[in-house]
């Protein structure tokens, strides 16, 4: 009778490495030979292995699969926080702008740490996204709580602080104004707040404009210059300057400015084709007339001009040296002063570009019907934000604002504003 001889019975290596580290379980450990046992235990070297430096790190991640298949509570965290970082991780993966991805990406954000806020706290995961709690907590309710009456989707009870729905119209209305399409948006602000039309801070003017993202007139390019001398009163100092400008026609022109370091007033301009002494003359008398005119006891002006021929000759000196009511001292700029003459360059600056380049002009008479219209707008209705949004012949004529009185303006609109978006019900939410 022949007997079938039975295959050996193969024992993987690991189960080897279990043994010699006393950590196979019972069921398997009875099934082996008490002689194996023994071999493994006491003649398996575990350093005679390659890499054997690595059993450490395996046997540290089979402690933790064990403890995470034993405790549901440590399972859950661990599925939490890798949740939780496949989240970062697909937000950033196209982007370097770390707080402005992360805000774009808000929603998800909301929803994954709703979804384990059992697990993780708010705050713990407010923590890990390198967000404050209170950030984490207001993206929540933006995100839980949608309003349609909000132009930034908050409840007004939630969040009462934000503008009425009458405020941002009005703002809107401002922004698409084509009367005011060209101004800078803080001269449209300080317009706004001056008219009282909105009481708001300028901080929050510029937040709800960008909410409304309404695109407006950009001028093409903006030279930055040196920085000038600051004056410290009206006609402390002039600075004359001529620019360049072309019309339809062809035929170029030079624009004449003599504008107030202080108030920024253009006191006088004048259009002509060619360059000349008898302009620039002109020019120094209209300014004179407008200083005697409003600041009758004025006696000292400082004239800051540059190198041009039209300012330097002998017309314009024998006429500055016979002044008996005012007395004119003329400085060149970076030569007779440290000081460059930017005041003048601003001014032809802001006539080109938000003025003179909106539109073609045809001819000489157009381009002085559009100065006109321009420097008008200038000097009396647009505010302006070096002279802390005063209107240049407001700030010419010494008149100043009330700090005090436009806070309060400011405080009572808000006051105000929170009050009535408190009462105020959309039915859109259970607030």
């Amino acid at each position: 009778m022949i007997h079938s001889i039975s295959p050996r019975r193969k024992i993987p290596t690991h189960v080897k490495l279990l043994v010699c580290l006393n950590a196979l379980p019972k069921q398997y450990h009875q099934q082996l030979h008490a002689s194996q046992l023994s071999r493994y235990k006491n003649h398996f070297k575990v350093n005679d292995y390659f890499a054997h430096e690595l059993i450490k790190i395996s046997d540290q991640s089979v402690q933790t699969l064990q403890q995470l298949n034993t405790h549901a509570f440590d399972r859950n965290c661990a599925m939490a926080l890798l949740r939780l970082t496949a989240t970062v991780r697909n937000a950033f993966k196209l982007t370097k702008h770390f707080y402005k991805t992360l805000h774009a990406c808000k929603d998800t954000v909301v929803d994954t740490v709703q979804r384990i806020q059992s697990i993780i706290p708010i705050k713990a995961s407010a923590k890990l996204l390198g967000l404050s709690c209170s950030t984490l907590r207001s993206w929540i309710t933006q995100v839980r709580i949608r309003c349609n009456d909000s132009v930034i989707h908050a409840c007004r009870k939630v969040h009462p602080n934000q503008l009425l729905a009458s405020e941002c119209n009005t703002i809107k209305q401002l922004l698409l104004n084509d009367e005011f399409t060209h101004w800078p948006l803080v001269s449209l602000y300080y317009y706004a707040l001056h008219k009282k039309l909105v009481s708001i801070s300028l901080s929050t003017w510029y937040k709800y404009v960008a909410i409304f993202n309404i695109k407006r007139y950009k001028p093409i390019s903006i030279k930055k210059h040196q920085p000038s001398v600051q004056a410290c009163f009206p006609n402390q100092y002039w600075h004359a300057d001529v620019t360049q400008f072309k019309t339809n026609n062809g035929v170029l022109h030079y624009i004449y400015l003599v504008v107030d370091n202080y108030s920024k007033m253009i006191l006088a301009w004048q259009v002509s084709t060619k360059l000349s002494a008898a302009v620039r003359l002109q020019t120094f008398k209209q300014a004179i007339e407008q200083t005697l005119h409003y600041h009758p006891q004025h006696t000292t002006t400082n004239l800051i001009v540059d190198g041009g021929s039209e300012n330097n000759n002998k017309t314009v000196e024998q006429f500055l040296q016979s002044l008996t009511q005012l007395n004119i001292r003329k400085l060149k700029a970076l030569k007779d002063v440290p000081f460059s003459n930017a005041h003048a360059e601003a001014a032809n600056r802001t006539l080109k570009l938000y003025y003179l380049n909106r539109e073609p002009i045809a001819d000489t008479q157009a381009l002085q019907n559009i100065l006109a219209k321009s420097i008008n707008e200038l000097n009396t209705i647009r505010p302006n934000s070096r002279i802390q949004g005063l209107k240049p012949i407001e700030a010419y004529t010494f008149h100043t604002i009330d700090k005090t009185q436009l806070n309060q303006q400011i405080q009572t609109a808000r006051v105000l504003r929170t009050s009535l978006n408190k009462i105020n019900t959309c039915g859109s939410c259970k607030y």
